[in-house]
């Protein structure tokens, strides 16, 4: 994928998927590492974190709809972050609003976020 292009991640035949897990600081390491020999989901949740954890500036956009109309939202940004001079930077997220096992696909609700940078 281009890094000045938005539109093609959702056309990306393999998808590398990262949970991250937001913990307090004063929550302690201790505990968290406990629970991690004990669940291996943990465990990858936090192996995972240090990758993501880096805040930047961001577009997002909420998208109501099905998966599939996710390239119209992800235009829109594009055409934003042109307006703005702006490019992308990194790695995008997806917050899910709904529970997409439950969820009418029609009203499903993500927010799209996409890390940028200016225009050089």
């Amino acid at each position: 994928m281009s890094r000045q292009s938005l539109t093609g991640f959702v056309r990306e035949p393999i998808v590398r998927w990262a949970r991250v897990l937001n913990m307090p600081q004063h929550y302690g390491e201790e505990p968290v590492h406990a629970k991690a020999r004990l669940d291996q989901n943990v465990q990858s949740v936090l192996q995972r974190s240090d990758k993501t954890g880096v805040r930047r500036a961001c577009v997002q956009m909420m998208h109501i709809g099905p998966s599939e109309t996710e390239p119209d939202t992800v235009k829109r940004i594009e055409a934003f972050m042109d307006n703005q001079g702006l490019v992308y930077n990194g790695l995008h997220h997806e917050i899910y609003i709904c529970d997409p096992r439950k969820a009418d696909p029609s009203v499903m609700k993500t927010i799209l976020r996409f890390p940028v940078a200016n225009r050089e």
